[in-house]
Formats: structure tokens, sequence, C-alpha cells
């Protein structure tokens, strides 16, 4: 009897979960743009071009940029967002800014504030 209960609850949710997983690069997105937040709070002279920045971690000079369908900091091969067609980076109110371009979509992240 309680399993039969049971059996449209289990359902609902059942049903519920192939939403989670629709837009897994968007949840992927918003981890790596969390993650370069944290890095460009602890960076030092942070200089923004239009197709990459350069910046300062730990006393390492580093670079974001694309890199294969890749944004990746270098040295190194941190992958931070995939399956990217290009990026472009500017400055917004003092504002640090993504903008990753995709084959279907085009998305804005906010990475820094500006000294």
């Amino acid at each position: 009897m309680i399993a039969l209960m049971m059996v449209p609850l289990c359902m609902r949710c059942i049903s519920a979960m192939p939403h989670l997983f629709s837009k897994p690069l968007y949840v992927q997105d918003e981890i790596a743009a969390l993650q370069l937040r944290r890095v460009f709070a602890l960076s030092e002279q942070i200089e923004v071009h239009d197709s990459y920045v350069d910046f300062t971690y730990q006393k390492r000079r580093m670079s974001l940029h694309v890199s294969n369908d890749n944004i990746i900091i270098s040295p190194g091969t941190q992958i931070c967002f995939t399956e990217v067609s290009d990026c472009r980076f500017a400055i917004r109110g003092g504002i640090l800014v993504i903008i990753i371009e995709r084959e279907d979509s085009s998305a804005e992240k906010v990475l820094s504030p500006l000294p």
C-alpha cells in the first residue's frame, strides 16, 4: 500500500531530472566565472586587451585567452570555459567582463572590478 503511494512521487522526481542536465555548459560557466573572480581578486597588474587579459597571480605573469575552442589560463593549461568559438574582454563601468561566443549563444560574465 505504501509502495503504491510512493510511485507518483517517484515518477514526478524522475520526470524533473532531464531539466537538471539540459544546460550543462551553463553550470560549468558559472563555476568557471566564480573561480576566475577569485583569481582576479587576488591578482595584480591586470591588463585588459580585446582578446586576452594579462595579470600577475601569486607573483607569476599569466594570461587568460582562447586556445583550441577553450578559454584557458596560461602558462599551463587550466581550462576555464569549453566549446567556445570566440571571446572578448571589455571594461564596463570599471568592471572587467568576458563575452563568450558559442555557435548558438553568447554570454557575458562579470570577472572583476578594476582599480
